[in-house]
């Protein structure tokens, strides 16, 4: 999202993942000329999106290599797997609110 470039095509035979790709683009297209008034709320669901990224894909690590964690670190993992940040962002988006960075 922080590239600025246009997105990649994905390999012949992956229909349904570019319509994905492509829904998420234009997605964002919209968010971005969206916020420009909004101060930090792109930059906030920018950074809630790339934890959620990062809890994402190291549950899936786990997962793959039947990694055990205890209480304290599996809760830090899935607080940032759930994916309720970015909804704040979002929230502040549909509601036009302009909460100081």
């Amino acid at each position: 999202m922080r590239d600025t470039k246009e997105p990649t095509s994905l390999p012949v035979g992956a229909e349904s993942e570019q319509r994905l790709v492509d829904c998420y683009a234009n997605f964002w297209e919209r968010f971005k000329s969206g916020t420009e008034d909004l101060g930090g709320v792109r930059e906030r669901f920018l950074a809630a999106m790339q934890d959620y990224c990062h809890g994402a894909l190291q549950q899936v690590q786990d997962c793959s290599t039947s990694k055990s964690r205890d209480l304290e670190e599996l809760l830090t993992v899935r607080r940032s797997s759930v994916s309720v940040l970015p909804l704040y962002a979002l929230v502040e988006f549909g509601h036009r609110l302009d909460v100081p960075k």
